[in-house]
């Protein structure tokens, strides 16, 4: 499927010619030889299938993060989790054609922008990563404490998803590179902000 949009949205038009709106559900399930109820067991909208699909990113990290040791601060954790599953995603050992194609998929995310259906799944992206950082966190204010660092975590990961694409992707670099540049920004940021917020 992800395949069939891909070769749907060149075909009708691409960028300039209005291919996303040209490549319709039924499109690419005619063109995937495959059912709407199986295309929607799989994915939200064409959104998911012709840009970056959320809701798989979303279970992808989850277990990245859980897997990652107790030891590991939660922001960290969560960090070197997209790290792994971002140079997994580019990367695929077992088909150039994916990889390729889901570079292309990350670049129409960054030029067409979030969808409706995306932003709502980014939202609960956000909140499960919360539950899950709130599960390390000892001492009071658990639940506040998480939703502010999984509010920091998904931050600097869409700026150095971002970062990495049009940056360092093509130059070889990994992904780390980005991601430890903007960190350190947002840290400075915050640290900045700190005395501000606290009058």
């Amino acid at each position: 499927m992800i395949i069939a949009a891909d070769e749907l949205f060149a075909e009708l038009g691409g960028y300039e010619g209005g291919g996303y709106e040209a490549t319709t559900v039924d499109l690419i399930v005619a063109k995937a030889g495959v059912s709407r109820r199986s295309f929607f067991n799989h994915f939200t909208g064409k959104a998911d299938v012709l840009m970056l699909d959320f809701r798989a990113i979303c279970d992808n990290h989850m277990a990245e993060f859980r897997a990652r040791p107790d030891s590991e601060e939660p922001l960290l954790a969560a960090l070197l989790a997209m790290e792994h599953m971002n140079e997994s995603f580019f990367s695929n050992p077992d088909s150039k054609r994916r990889s390729s194609v889901n570079r292309r998929r990350f670049a129409r995310q960054l030029r067409l922008g979030m969808k409706s259906t995306q932003w709502s799944l980014m939202g609960r992206w956000e909140l499960l990563l919360a539950e899950e950082i709130a599960r390390r966190l000892k001492g009071r204010d658990k639940s506040i404490r998480a939703r502010i660092l999984a509010g920091q975590a998904s931050l600097i990961i869409r700026i150095a998803s971002e970062q990495w694409f049009t940056q360092g992707l093509l130059k070889g670099e990994s992904i780390s590179k980005s991601m430890r540049k903007v960190e350190a920004l947002v840290n400075k940021v915050v640290d900045e902000a700190y005395p501000i917020i606290n009058g």
